[in-house]
């Protein structure tokens, strides 16, 4: 089963609500998306929320992730958690949509740097912009950090990703795009530092 969910207020609600099995797709599903290009897309088990005003939209959410099983139904839990909450306004910056956002995420029967068996408690916090810019241009800029742990383990991480992009003129309006993207990885494997972004 991939998706079933009901859902509680239209589109335009103040308040509404989704609960049931579905997908949660943020920004360009960098961090969370139903990841559509593999064979078993990404499906969740989720209770979320959204809170619209004229300034933002908020969506707050807890969520386990569904298990494709090839022999049996699939099932989410198996200790493996998310909750968080992720903000759009239009209104903070003149030309552009700024999104906000913050995730916990937990998981159970991980191996530490240090060998041992644990319970994983990783926040992120992060921020999306998209905008335009004059002479034809538009941007993209996401940066997120990550902290937290793993039974002896500190976790200390940051990605980023910059983009910019030109229309160019012509009928079939061609775009010329340049872009970085960045992530921290893990200088030594067994000191008890995970910094590898995930």
């Amino acid at each position: 089963l991939r998706t079933a969910f009901a859902d509680v207020g239209d589109a335009k609600a103040s308040v509404a609500f989704r609960l049931g099995r579905q997908e949660l797709v943020y920004g360009e599903s960098r961090l969370i998306g139903s990841l559509p290009w593999v064979n078993t897309g990404r499906s969740w088990d989720a209770a979320k929320m959204t809170l619209r005003s004229s300034l933002f939209q908020v969506d707050v959410f807890g969520a386990s992730l569904v298990r494709s099983l090839p022999d049996e139904f699939d099932k989410s839990g198996n200790g493996n958690r998310l909750a968080g909450a992720y903000a759009t306004s239009t209104k903070l910056l003149p030309k552009a949509t700024v999104e906000p956002y913050v995730f916990w995420r937990r998981d159970v029967n991980i191996r530490s740097e240090l060998g041992a068996l644990g319970t994983l408690s990783q926040t992120t916090i992060g921020t999306r912009v998209i905008g335009q810019l004059p002479a034809r241009l538009d941007y993209g800029v996401e940066m997120a950090l990550q902290r937290g742990g793993l039974e002896q383990d500190s976790l200390d991480a940051w990605a980023g990703h910059w983009q910019v992009r030109a229309s160019l003129p012509g009928w079939a309006t061609p775009k010329l795009t340049s872009e970085y993207n960045f992530a921290t990885g893990d200088d030594v494997a067994n000191d008890g530092k995970r910094q590898t972004f995930d």
